[in-house]
């Protein structure tokens, strides 16, 4: 069966007609550097031989083109250059494990309340944080030693139990405790210490400069949902000003 080839800038192939093994019945040709060639479906450019036998061997293929930003490799695609096809909104492009990828839609998001039941996230710890700012001292006075801070919720209302304490409810930790003085530190030294269940812990707060406010460095302490949250003041022989009006609280997680 014969193949006919039709000219294209290739005046010397004119009307001629030749079998060639793996060529389409028609074809166009091209020249350069004085040679014919044809491209293959497949993207395979063939170079025709003299003889016209058309031994279909590749004369070079299709240089990588996979847009990954390398010289001549056709630059990289904007995200709103890539098409979707016929997937629906939402949908978006995952790996399938096997070298494809594949648009699929999210699944929803299951009850995700943290309970600690399985596949909901697990209970939260030290995730919620709150400011109880509960404690105050008027007029701090020098030389006191472990004094404990009255809360101004019970001021004329105390409960007969754990008065000027807090009580959590919740295990969690204590991140922060802080003191506020309506006036400077003028002179010596005043520590705010953190009690757990009576016992003082390494948290403090201490003023020693010309400040009238410090929060603590010191790591955070933990607490049972029933232990006793509280605060103690120490003062130094010549803690001035006396007139100063004090507030503190701590920044808890739960």
């Amino acid at each position: 069966m014969k193949k006919r080839f039709r000219k294209e800038n290739v005046s010397r192939y004119e009307g001629i007609e030749t079998p060639v093994p793996g060529v389409p019945n028609e074809v166009k040709l091209y020249a350069r550097n004085s040679k014919a060639y044809y491209m293959r479906d497949d993207g395979v450019e063939v170079l025709l031989d003299d003889d016209y036998a058309g031994s279909s061997h590749a004369h070079t293929t299709v240089p990588d083109h996979d847009h990954s930003g390398d010289t001549g490799d056709g630059g990289t695609f904007d995200g709103t250059n890539v098409t979707s096809g016929a997937a629906g909104d939402g949908t978006v492009l995952t790996a399938d494990g096997a070298s494809g990828a594949a648009w699929e839609a999210l699944p929803a998001l299951a009850n995700h309340d943290h309970t600690g039941d399985a596949g909901d996230g697990g209970a939260l710890s030290g995730i919620f944080r709150s400011v109880q700012d509960l404690w105050f001292q008027d007029n701090v006075a020098a030389n006191q030693t472990d004094v404990g801070l009255l809360r101004t919720d019970h001021v004329g209302s105390a409960p007969d139990a754990y008065v000027n304490t807090l009580i959590a409810g919740l295990a969690g930790s204590v991140q922060y405790i802080y003191v506020k003085l309506n006036a400077n530190q003028s002179a010596g030294t005043l520590t705010v210490t953190l009690t757990v269940d009576g016992a003082a812990q390494a948290m403090t707060a201490a003023i020693s400069t010309a400040v009238a406010f410090v929060i603590s460095t010191a790591a955070a302490v933990a607490f049972t949902g029933a232990q006793r949250l509280a605060l103690t003041i120490t003062t130094s022989a010549d803690w001035a000003p006396a007139t100063a009006d004090l507030r503190a609280g701590m920044i808890i997680a739960t």
